[in-house]
């Protein structure tokens, strides 16, 4: 397997996730009045620009709501430009159905995902069996191999590149600093900056993966993450941008960019055929791929 392989499918992940906030979340995970002291505002986190759980709770109801949207993803990685579309279905059980293409750097061609039912399949431009072109990670298989590497990949890049699973988790760790009203893409929008205290929410986030990377960024002198979100009048968003830098690697910055449009509309999201996937258990690891 290539060595753009495994490049190719974090980078992939970390922009499809970005745009794939837990539906699974409820009032009490984002309780009003959970969020830390917004610029100006009260202990409670309501301040001049409103509560930031409150926020996100709304958000998270019109998501569920809806049920189906369509998104750009464009950005920046270490230098490097991503971009890609894609759209999501939120399911009654909480999980959320996924189809994207990515173009990412070092792959020469398009990168797609498909997860159905939290089965992710990928297809990375090239056959990996004759016949099977899409790479079956299943969380409900004992990972061995090339799975087990893959599998901890998928789960660093959706730790990393997942912002809305961030906020749902991170409680009093938020707080809304500022607001304004806008037009984005042709429509009128009110922006929301949103900062993430990033010890904090190392401490309150439950998903292990995403409590590690907190930590990290923590250790690496990364204070704060701030989030700008863009929501119409009904609570959707309609855009989502990350800029995110580590203190003296400033080439190594990464934005981030989602366009949301079309919410409720129908989208075409179905694994593909059974006969031409291969589970990424069977695969051989690549001697220079990471193991941990």
């Amino acid at each position: 397997m290539r060595k753009t392989t495994i490049a190719a499918f974090a980078v992939a992940l970390a922009g499809v996730a970005a745009g794939c906030g837990n539906a699974e979340d409820t009032a009490e995970d984002t309780a009003p009045g959970a969020s830390q002291e917004a610029e100006g505002g009260d202990a409670e986190g309501s301040g001049e620009h409103g509560d930031a759980g409150e926020l996100i709770t709304r958000m998270n109801e019109a998501m569920r709501a809806e049920g189906t949207v369509t998104l750009l993803v464009e950005g920046q990685a270490a230098g490097a430009s991503i971009s890609g579309e894609g759209a999501l279905e939120y399911q009654e059980n909480g999980a959320v159905d996924s189809a994207t293409t990515m173009e990412v750097p070092d792959s020469p061609s398009p990168v797609q995902s498909v997860q159905v039912d939290q089965i992710m399949y990928l297809n990375l431009g090239q056959e990996f069996e004759p016949g099977k072109s899409w790479l079956r990670i299943d969380p409900n298989e004992e990972a061995t191999g090339a799975g087990a590497l893959f599998q901890m990949l998928g789960q660093q890049a959706a730790a990393s590149g997942n912002p809305m699973a961030a906020l749902q988790e991170a409680g009093d760790a938020l707080s809304i600093v500022d607001s304004a009203e806008e037009e984005v893409n042709g429509q009128q929008a009110t922006r929301y900056t949103i900062s993430l205290d990033v010890a904090r929410a190392g401490e309150l986030v439950q998903d292990e993966m995403q409590a590690q990377t907190m930590q990290m960024l923590a250790q690496q002198g990364v204070d704060t993450i701030e989030q700008q979100i863009w929501l119409n009048e009904a609570d959707l968003p309609v855009q989502l941008l990350v800029d995110q830098a580590l203190p003296g690697a400033e080439e190594q910055a990464t934005t981030t960019v989602i366009t949301y449009s079309g919410w409720g509309e129908p989208v075409d999201i179905a694994a593909p055929p059974e006969e031409e996937t291969v589970s990424a258990n069977d695969l051989e690891v690549p001697s220079s791929a990471p193991t941990g």
